[in-house]
């Protein structure tokens, strides 16, 4: 009886292990399936127009970059978007996802159809006068702005292959890009590495419409220095000097140039 017993005991230990290892290769299984959809689905997303935001997004954000006092598109990123996205630790544009406007009631989010690109060292003022103007002759646009369409808490985690993908592709799939250009007698955005290669990669994509503005404040001076020296007046703004331009990370500066070089 006692050799029927522990036969019995070791046949049961053996099924019992047995069922565990199934399980363990299921889990493991299931586990790979699951990173296996998480893949494909960032990969169709990233293949798909990169989402914007209503003009109605930007006015708020401003209002609100008011009232905590700042100014700065990189002062209204640490005071209002981040602290607004901190317990999701996604995109402010994901924290709109089913709201309409109270203007004219169309989502607050939608595929984009302008790529703003800006300095962060501007007073979000100055971009958003050129998106307000932007919207009085395409007032279904929907504007990819970096404050609101990045992830702002991942952003020192990427690596340069994986930004210098994104923007170009980006770009490349909205099919049209705004560069705004401030102060008009030095713009500072041409002496921003992103910027260069944001305005690079429109520049060289046959199917990107790249549109150069000035904020509205900024054109009587403009076209004052025009009167006076158009020939000096049109060089501040077509002026790239390439030692001049910055980068957070001196690495990405290098990555860029080298990038662009490459690719002439």
């Amino acid at each position: 009886r006692w050799g029927s017993f522990t036969r019995g005991l070791r046949l049961e230990t053996w099924k019992t292990e047995h069922k565990k290892k199934e399980e363990g290769a299921n889990g493991r299984v299931n586990m790979e399936e699951a990173t296996q959809r998480k893949k494909t689905a960032e990969k169709e997303q990233e293949t798909q127009v990169p989402l914007g935001v209503h003009i109605d997004v930007l006015c708020d954000l401003h209002d609100k970059a008011r009232d905590v006092g700042a100014t700065t598109t990189e002062e209204v990123c640490e005071k209002v978007v981040k602290p607004a996205t901190m317990g999701c630790q996604c995109t402010f544009v994901d924290t709109l996802r089913g709201q309409t406007s109270l203007t004219d009631g169309r989502s607050l989010v939608g595929p984009a159809t302008v790529f703003v690109s800006h300095a962060w060292r501007y007073d979000l003022s100055i971009p958003l006068d050129v998106m307000l103007e932007h919207t009085e002759t395409h007032p279904e646009a929907y504007f990819w702005f970096d404050l609101v369409s990045r992830n702002q808490h991942v952003v020192a985690d990427r690596p340069f292959d994986w930004w210098y993908t994104t923007f170009r592709d980006g770009i490349a799939s909205i099919g049209r890009m705004i560069l705004v250009l401030s102060p008009w007698e030095d713009p500072v955005p041409l002496t921003r590495a992103w910027c260069l290669w944001e305005i690079y990669s429109a520049s060289t994509i046959p199917s990107v419409r790249l549109e150069v503005r000035l904020p509205r404040p900024q054109r009587s001076g403009f076209r004052a220095g025009l009167v006076k020296d158009m020939e000096a007046t049109m060089g501040t703004l077509v002026r790239v000097q390439a030692e001049r331009a910055e980068a957070s990370i001196q690495q990405d500066r290098d990555n860029i140039f080298t990038a662009i070089e490459q690719t002439c």
